[in-house]
Formats: C-alpha cells, structure tokens, sequence
C-alpha cells in the first residue's frame, strides 16, 4: 500500500512502528534528563523547579500525543508538525537546562536520524537545517535580551559558540548521510523482493494463464501479486478487483473461515465448505519463493487443483465393491453395531462412531440425555440404544410423540388419570411415566410440548413424583427420561417458548445425530441392514451400479427413515436386481448441486454467447417490421426441447434445469401443443 510520505520506500506497518518506537525513547529520555537536572541543580528555588518539572511534563505528554496520532494516522500534516515539534521541543529543554551548556544539545540528532530514515537526505538537511536556525535563534534571543535567563546560569563565550555550531553542524550532516546510506541498503532488501515478483515476464504469465490448474503468486506480506484465470475462477472472482488484496480476503470471497486450510508447504488435498454450503476438495501445493540476492522469502506461490468429481467418482467405486461384498456375505461387525438387536442402527463412519460412542458411555448411567436432529435421522434408535445397552434393558422402554397428542390430552398421558377426572374417564388409566416405571420413557418431539405442561413435567424430573389427573395424592417412580428433538431449543428458549429450567434438566447430555447426506459412506450398510429386515429370510436382490450411483448422489431431505421408503419400494419393483427405473423418479432424476450450478453456467454462457441476428450489423440493419412474440416465443420452444432431451423426458428434472417449477413448465409446454 502506499502511504501519504513521498519518497519513503517502507510500507505503512513499519512506519508506524519506526514512528512509535522513536517518540517513546525520546519521551524516556526528556523525562530521565530532566530529572537528573533537577536533582543535580538543588539549588534552584522551588517555583523554578516546578516550572521545569511542568515544562518537562507538558512536553512527554506533547510526545506521546504526537506518537498516538501517528499510530492512528499517517495523514501528511500529522507527520511534518511531529518532526517540527520535536525540533521545538529539544530548543526550549536546551533553554531550560543550561542553553550552550545544556547536555541536551545532542538530542537534535535523533530527530535527524529518524526524518532522514523516513523521508531521506534531502528533507534530513532541511530538519538540519530548521535545528540550527531553533539554536541560533535561541543565543541570539538570549543574547539580546528577549528571552531571559537566571544570573547564575553561565554561558559559552561567542568563540566556544561557535566552535560549538560548527561541530554541531558537521556531526549532523555526517549522521545525514550515513543515515540516508542505512537507508538505501534497507530498501534494496526489504522492497526489492517484492518488485521482483512484480517483474514477471511476457512468457511466465502466458504460461501460467494456459495451465489448466489454479496459481496465484502472494508476496511476503500475503498481498496478491498474480493468480491466473483458472484462480479466478475457483476462488469466484471474475469480476472482483484483485489489485492489492490481501490472500486471506481472496479465499474469504468463496471459503469463509478457511484461510488456515491454505497453510500448507506439501502438497496435500483438504476439503472446504464454501459460501453456498458446497463441499469442494482441492489439492492444494504452495512452495516459498527465495530472492536469490538476499536468500530471504520474498514470496509463495500456490497451485490448487478441484479434485471433487475425481475423488467421488473413486468413492463411487470403492461404495459399490463394498454394497456387492455386504450383499454377499452376512456382515454382523460389531465395530458398525451399537447393540445386536438393533441391527438396522449401523454406520462405520466417524460421526457414527462418535455418537456409538457417547451412547456407550452414557448407558451406563442414569443422566438425562436430550438427542438433536433432523426428522428420520433415527433419533428414536439412539434412544432404545442407549436403554439397551444399560442397566434398564430389562425394563420398559416406552415412547411418546408430543407433537402427535392433543394439547388437552398431553397431561393425561403423561401422568395418567383417574376413574370420573373428566368426562369419558370411565376408569384408571396409567399415564407413561407409570407405564416406563423402572425403565426408561422417551419424549419425541419435545419441543411441541404445551408450555403450560412443561413445569409439570419438570417437577416429575426433579422430584421423581407424579399426581394423576384428577387425583390428589403423588406417586413416586423411577423413570430416566431421554427426549429428542429437530428444533433449536436454545432459540426457543430466548423466544419464550421453552421453559430454560426445562431445558437444562433435559440437556444433561447432548448427541447430535448426522443428516444422511453428512455421512454417504454408511449408505451400503444402512442399504444391505434395511434390505436385510424387509426381505427377512428371502434372498436379498443385487443392486445394480445405475441404481447404487442414483441412491449414492441422492441428498436424502427425509434421511434414513425416506431411504427405507425408496427401497421398499424398490423391493417391490424389482425382480432378482435393483435397477435405477425401480427408484423414485426424485431419486432418478436427482441432480448434485455443484452439477447444478455447472449446467446454468454452461447455459447462461451460451445465452450470452448466442447471436441474434448478424452479431456484426449495426441496428440500421435489422428488417421492421417484426413479430416479436414470435421470435421470443422460438427461443423458449428451443430451451425447452432442450431442456427436455437433456433430461430424458423427465419434466421434472427440465424444469430444474431451466430455473422454474413443475407447473410452469407444464404450462408453457401445453402452450406451445396448442
């Protein structure tokens, strides 16, 4: 970035800390000699001690104000009123402490250094310069009698003066030079690095725009110097300006908190979530640039390859040769089961080697366990795992949907109620509590749970009694309770629809059971578990690779409990092989995301790239007078038809490739019938 000083070739993070760093050591240093004069001149009268002692204080308090302004602001007039003010500054000490015998004379030449450093030799001799017109111009005041001075206070004669001046003067230009030499040697090795990468030739950037491949070239301090056109496609920034952005808001604009992914020095492949909520795979390589002068880092260059249809396509493979080995041989892995009886509760992927994991350890004990996720996810399993797998597997597991009673019956069977409570009451009824008495109750969607009902069902947590409706004496049972939800209960407590006292004695433990579409690679186990339970004792028909490609690209918004509805279906259709036509057509007809959003590229850049007419002729050329109608009405028959053969006839999937609903496209295809 360039900064507001001509000529000054350090960047601006340096220049405000130069700039900071030389105010505070000279405010140390006004401070230290101030009070060292103050305590060797003990003989000065107390006003004039104090005068001094504000004097110096002022003058640090001018210092540091001056260095914060500059840490703020680099604004031009801020930095030439600090090196005046220094100079200002040194002049009135120096008339403070002794004028021509003051020890602090020497104080000029750190200010010399720094204008020097910062702006070089030319400005360094016009501060030389403005130092020795402040000192005359001190002796001359004193010496005419304009500013006065203490009897005592004993001045050089005028020969020793100007011994002094001229010493003074050839010190300060000989610190102005070997500053301004310091200087130059500092921008060959701190910049040139930089011009260097800058400098790239004709060929190097025709090479890098050809590759097909990813490359973009940081400096050393993580500014973008080059990327070609395949970067500025991964990344999503074609009409983005990249002049003097930073790396981390380049990746920013497509991968959102993903900048420590990029920190790579092998080649390697990660995987991103980009903004859309897309995952990408990349291979990533990146390899520092040496300047050959100086040996020091001037620069990394990156090349980022998009692997995610190379890699799917391979976990496509591996996930059939694994469904044909399940298919083949009864797999009872007790590393992919949580418990023998609930052999349809399976998966070997991490989450659900995570979640296996916390329903183990919790088992074991009594704490309430609330189990998040989205609907058919297999909340209701977890919760019969975690009863089995513990000390109550012998005693009743009973469940209760909240959302699928009636507000006015959801405390009756809850809590059950007694014979006359209300009208149809004709006997005692057992509510669930009672019902799970020594085992273990689970509440289904307890979010739907009536706000007026919750502070009942905490007091039965927390006293471990419960009163019938209708009667008027407590009962006492031992019930662990486990609840699940697909709400965000935090945020229905902060709305006022949960009670938060609830909610924490229900939250003891927490498991988040994975959307289908998180964890594929359980597909072929989940596939082989539920063909297994609808075939019983039958032989289980193979799935073909058309088939397994359709459920393997199939994003599943109804997860497991739809994945046993689309194959139940298929077992219905099918004869001794699964085929992809014995599928859903939503599952056929399927299209992933990033398909998606390839095939409306493809589709705008030929709208973009389609002539009307003689791309060349001018609008003189045009014959009027036209049919409108008729022309536009042409170009959306053709993407219709198009739409149609590239979808195999299925409106469903031409629609979404067109970008509108179902019924619109069924409304214009029966206009054009007409």
């Amino acid at each position: 970035m360039k900064h507001p000083i001509k000529n000054t070739p350090i960047t601006d993070t340096q220049l405000k800390v130069f700039l900071t760093v030389r105010m505070l050591v000279l405010a140390v240093t006004l401070l230290a000699g101030g009070l060292c004069w103050v305590i060797i001149q003990r003989t000065l009268a107390l006003g004039t001690s104090l005068y001094v002692g504000a004097f110096i204080t002022i003058g640090i308090l001018i210092i540091l104000s001056v260095a914060l302004i500059l840490k703020r602001n680099l604004a031009k007039r801020f930095y030439y009123l600090s090196a005046w003010c220094d100079v200002a500054l040194i002049t009135a000490i120096i008339y403070f402490t002794g004028v021509s015998v003051s020890p602090f004379v020497i104080l000029y030449i750190p200010v010399l250094v720094g204008e020097t450093f910062l702006s070089g030799r030319k400005r360094g001799l016009i501060i030389l310069l403005w130092c020795i017109v402040a000192y005359v111009f001190l002796l001359s005041a004193i010496n005419f009698g304009f500013i006065p001075i203490r009897e005592d206070t004993s001045l050089l004669s005028g020969y020793e003066v100007v011994i002094q001046l001229v010493v003074l003067a050839i010190s300060m230009i000989f610190v102005v030079i070997a500053t301004d030499y310091l200087r130059r040697n500092f921008y060959i090795n701190s910049i040139h690095p930089h011009e260097t990468l800058l400098q790239m030739s004709v060929a190097q950037e025709i090479l890098i725009d050809g590759i097909l491949e990813s490359v973009l070239v940081i400096d050393s301090e993580e500014n973008v110097v080059k990327l070609n056109q395949s970067a500025k496609e991964l990344f999503q920034i074609d009409n983005y300006p990249t002049d003097g952005i930073k790396f981390s808001e380049l990746v920013s604009q497509r991968f959102p908190n993903c900048i420590e992914s990029f920190q790579k020095k092998d080649r390697e492949e990660i995987s991103l979530i980009d903004k859309n909520n897309e995952s990408l795979r990349l291979s990533i390589f990146s390899q520092d640039i040496i300047n050959s002068t100086t040996g020091e880092k001037s620069g990394t260059l990156f090349v980022l390859q998009d692997v995610t249809k190379l890699r799917s396509a391979e976990e496509l493979l591996v996930l059939q040769e694994k469904m044909a080995g399940l298919v083949s041989e009864h797999n009872e892995n007790s590393s992919v089961l949580v418990h023998p009886k609930l052999k349809h509760f399976v998966g070997e992927s991490k989450v659900m080697q995570q979640v296996f994991g916390i329903i183990k350890r919790v088992a074991s004990s009594d704490v309430n366990v609330l189990i998040f996720g989205e609907s058919g996810t297999g909340k209701e399993l977890a919760a019969k795992s975690i009863h089995l797998c513990g000390s109550r597997a012998n005693k009743p597991f009973v469940a209760l949907n909240c959302g699928a009673v009636p507000e006015s019956l959801i405390e009756s069977e809850l809590f059950g109620y007694k014979k006359g409570a209300f009208t149809g009451a004709e006997s005692d009824h057992k509510g669930m509590f009672q019902q799970a008495n020594g085992g273990t109750l689970f509440l289904d969607e307890i979010g739907e749970l009536p706000f007026a009902v919750q502070a009942k069902l905490l007091r039965a947590i927390q006293e471990k009694k419960i009163r019938m409706v209708g009667s008027e004496q407590e009962q006492s049972v031992d019930v662990r309770i486990i609840s699940a939800t697909n709400r965000d209960l935090e945020k229905e407590v902060e709305e006022g629809r949960f009670r938060q006292d609830l909610f924490y004695r229900l939250h003891v433990v927490a498991i988040e059971m994975p959307p289908l579409r998180e964890r594929k690679e359980d597909l072929p186990l989940l596939i082989n578990s539920i063909l297994r339970n609808l075939q019983g004792e039958g032989k289980i028909p193979r799935v073909s690779t058309s088939a397994m490609k359709c459920l393997l690209q199939y994003n599943y918004p109804g997860n497991v409990r739809e994945l046993e509805n689309i194959l139940e279906l298929a077992l219905v259709m099918a004869e001794d092989e699964i085929l992809a036509s014995n599928l859903p057509e939503c599952v056929r007809n399927y299209v992933p995301q990033n398909e998606k959003n390839e095939d409306k590229k493809e589709s705008e850049e030929k709208i973009n790239n389609t002539p009307v007419g003689n791309s060349n002729s001018k609008e003189d050329d045009i014959m009027f007078p036209v049919d409108i109608d008729k022309i536009l009405n042409s170009i959306e028959l053709r993407y219709l038809n198009a739409a149609l053969e590239k979808s195999a006839g299925s409106k469903q999937k031409a629609a979404e490739l067109l970008g509108i609903n179902l019924r619109s496209i069924r409304y214009r295809l029966k206009k054009y019938e007409e």
